[in-house]
């Protein structure tokens, strides 16, 4: 359950996310996953194992963590002189 703010023109929204523009829509949303709560929970998950799983997060944390913004921007500029 996400306030919309424009994402649902570009991120598919349904089960998996739930977006909101109103009170009115916040209480529809609520209700829906009181609801089918077990489903959206299934749901929930599946974003969770999909995106924040360490297997699937871990490697390009840590190859940003290594090569940091400024580092890239230096080498490339050493490269160019």
């Amino acid at each position: 359950m996400l306030e919309d703010t424009g994402f649902s023109s570009w991120l598919c929204t349904g089960d998996r996310i739930l977006p909101f523009r109103n009170v009115e829509e916040v209480i529809a949303v609520l209700e829906e996953v009181d609801r089918r709560y077990a489903h959206h929970a299934a749901a929930a998950r599946k974003i969770v194992m999909e995106h924040f799983e360490a297997k699937q997060a871990f490697p390009s944390l840590l190859e940003r963590a290594m090569n940091p913004p400024d580092s890239r921007t230096k080498r490339r500029e050493s490269r160019t002189t």
